[in-house]
């Protein structure tokens, strides 16, 4: 529905039951046709606990990248979206992002959705602290009022007045309130 590319990590191929053939015949049946089968849908067998089929997966979605010509621009204001979030008592709202555009840097003013604030920190997918996330990498981001909601956009903006701005605007003309409240 999405109209996007579809990478296929078929994991858990090492356990007995396991049935390569029948998932691929699941696909198919959605319209992805697997490589293997004449197809166009990219299906890596994978152990995920094990790190098998990681480095083919990582390789596939490169390629991937490669042939639909993706790039984005390092060199504007961050742009991505909220992979997960949660309270934290001791340090408040954290958001796993990805930024998809534009490099995301502490001290950002940002809009997640109805959250907003400035960037405190940004901690590494590793836990190590960081300045900035580019393009295709992720990042846990300390610093919103609120926590956002997983699949939340985020954008950064010039000022924190813009920044409550946005995100007031938001919670006003999608009814967020009413729908969280529901």
């Amino acid at each position: 529905a999405a109209q996007v590319e579809i990478v296929v990590a078929l994991n858990k191929i090492d356990k007995d039951n396991a049935n390569p053939d029948m998932v691929k015949k699941q696909l198919a049946e959605l319209d992805l046709l697997p490589e293997d089968w004449g197809g166009q849908t990219i299906v890596v067998p994978t152990v995920g606990n094990q790190g098998t089929g990681i480095k083919e997966l990582l390789e596939a979605v490169l390629l991937q990248a490669e042939i639909m010509e993706l790039k984005a621009n390092p060199n504007k204001p961050g742009n991505g979206i909220v992979v997960e979030a949660r309270l934290d008592k001791g340090m408040g709202p954290i958001a796993t992002v990805i930024a998809q555009s534009g490099t995301l840097k502490v001290g950002d003013y940002v809009v997640a959705g109805t959250s907003s604030g400035r960037i405190k920190s940004i901690k590494s997918t590793h836990g190590k602290n960081i300045d900035s996330i580019t393009p295709g990498r992720a990042g846990e981001i300390l610093g919103l009022d609120s926590v956002p909601v997983a699949g939340d956009k985020f954008n950064c903006v010039a000022s924190e007045s813009d920044a409550k701005k946005l995100a007031k605007y938001i919670e006003t003309a999608y009814n967020i309130s009413a729908w969280r409240n529901y």
